[in-house]
């Protein structure tokens, strides 16, 4: 991707940097802030399927931390520095999955749904210091997070 975008055009740089954001915040806060940055794009997050009783409390716990803290976390930072500037935009990366409970998705679903009303709220306070926020809602795409997610059927299970 980064070979792309810089062939579309020559004044682009990408840099990756490569942080576990259910631990390594302040570290990755830190980096960022070495860079004019006038958006902020929350898209990391992942799921988990399966029964909720019958999961794994640390997936939850690291998906709680990466779906909903990481994502708190670079919100306010990134509101207060474009604050400053008088200008700036977030988009939260949500899911169709934040707008209704879904059995054997439900942590998943939680963290969405706080992800949608943290980006509403945001977007009312923010707007008035000409800071845009907005909450993207996507539905089944065709990645591997359903792969990742633990879900053997999930052509099944989301049509």
């Amino acid at each position: 991707m980064k070979r792309k975008i810089e062939s579309v055009n020559k004044n682009i740089r990408v840099e990756t940097l490569s942080f576990d954001l259910s631990n390594d915040m302040e570290d990755l806060i830190k980096k960022l802030d070495n860079y004019p940055i006038d958006h902020l794009i929350n898209n990391a997050g992942f799921g988990w399927y399966g029964e909720f009783v019958n999961g794994n409390k640390e997936i939850y716990e690291n998906m709680i931390s990466v779906n909903i803290k990481a994502l708190t976390i670079l919100s306010y930072h990134f509101s207060k520095k474009f604050i400053e500037k008088g200008k700036g935009g977030i988009i939260n990366v949500g899911s169709v999955a934040g707008f209704f409970p879904i059995p054997h998705f439900a942590v998943y679903g939680a963290t969405k749904a706080y992800v949608y009303s943290l980006s509403y709220a945001l977007w009312a306070e923010l707007k008035k210091h000409n800071v845009h926020v907005m909450c993207l809602a996507p539905g089944k795409t065709k990645t591997r997070f359903f792969e990742r997610a633990n879900m053997q059927n999930s052509d099944k299970t989301l049509k």
